[in-house]
């Protein structure tokens, strides 16, 4: 078994499983294929020398632009994670149900996509340490439903 590695393609060929390998492809390790792959899992990137063969290298910092689409996404998630919880409590409260949700926990919890929704309006935006948090002495949990007894026979 040989590995190589591809500038132009970018990425790792294997003898075994790929019967074509790119011309520009520099034979490696099967210890250093590993090293580099786990490389990028700690936000590394590969870079060739000039003959071609590939090492890590840090990747560069995220313009201020990138970060703040970065962090416009995982603040539309969040909204759109506790999207569910705030229709199952309206919908609790028009069928005048018990409400999953204690009334702490319900303004604690639209308190806080308030403050995703004004997140990015703010001084510290888009510094990930800044990123609002749930109220941790009223944070939202989930009620455990009561067991149902079963009807006798």
């Amino acid at each position: 078994m040989k590995i190589y590695w591809s500038p132009s393609v970018q990425g790792f060929f294997d003898s075994r499983v790929n019967p074509t390998i790119p011309k520009d492809a520099v034979e490696i390790s099967p210890s250093h294929r590993n090293e580099l792959i786990e490389g990028g899992k700690r936000n590394q990137v590969i870079v060739c020398r000039a003959n071609g063969f590939p090492i890590l290298a840090d990747a560069a910092s995220a313009t201020s632009a990138e970060a703040a689409i970065t962090e416009r996404q995982w603040r539309d998630t969040q909204l759109s994670e506790t999207d569910p919880l705030v229709a199952r409590h309206r919908d609790e409260l028009e069928n005048a149900q018990e409400t999953t949700l204690s009334a702490e926990q319900y303004t604690a919890l639209q308190q806080y996509r308030r403050d995703l929704r004004n997140w990015p309006s703010s001084a510290p935006f888009p510094a990930i340490a800044q990123r609002p948090v749930m109220s941790v002495t009223s944070a939202v949990g989930v009620k455990k439903p009561r067991a149902r007894s079963r009807a006798k026979p």
